[in-house]
């Protein structure tokens, strides 16, 4: 617990209530948490990884995923952090990790789709695919009718996406480049990232 609380997961309410007991966590804080209310409808998008409500019907069960059933006990201005119950099933009492399965149905983006389905069944990262994976390709650029000047901001990959830069689900490539993975971070549970040939 203690770790948790510490944790940006856990938006570091347990720093934050040691400086001062009566302090709410803000955006400073925990921007993933905070930054709207994410319980909201026009929020719906986000929820399956800024609540915990929302995360835990996804990974219950992606195929058939609809936030339209995400029902948020906490009211009013409370925000959901990502809680135990998320990611552990504790309504079983076995507090095992729940396992959305393959990387196949997790991101927003499709393509290339072929990247995406290259990355293996992590196992018990699954989860962390989930919501580090990114939400916009470097295919997306590629694919953009119209750049105007310098500016790249409209293309994010939406912050924190280690899993798609390991796994090469994201980045931009230039035609003609071979692109051979070197990271010697490019691996979850002794898996290999995939290498472009």
């Amino acid at each position: 617990m203690e770790e948790w609380g510490r944790s940006a997961h856990g938006g570091h309410v347990l720093e934050v209530k040691e400086e001062d007991v009566t302090k709410a966590v803000t955006e400073e804080d925990a921007p993933a948490w905070v930054h709207y209310d994410f319980k909201q409808p026009n929020r719906q998008p986000c929820q399956k990884c800024h609540t915990s409500t929302g995360f835990r019907n996804f990974v219950s069960d992606p195929e058939n995923y609809n936030p339209e059933n995400n029902t948020f006990l906490l009211t009013g201005q409370q925000k959901e952090f990502l809680y135990c119950w998320a990611c552990h099933r504790v309504e079983d009492g076995s507090f095992e990790l729940r396992n959305p399965g393959k990387f196949e149905r997790v991101a927003e983006y499709s393509e290339p789709a072929d990247r995406i389905s290259s990355v293996p069944d992590l196992g018990e990262s699954n989860l962390c695919m989930v919501c580090h994976s990114g939400r916009s390709s470097g295919a997306a650029i590629k694919l953009a009718e119209e750049i105007k000047g310098k500016h790249f901001g409209a293309f994010n990959s939406h912050y924190l996406a280690a899993g798609g830069i390991i796994f090469r689900t994201l980045p931009y490539e230039f035609e003609g480049r071979d692109y051979v993975a070197s990271n010697p971070h490019a691996s979850i549970d002794g898996l290999s990232a995939p290498h472009a040939t």
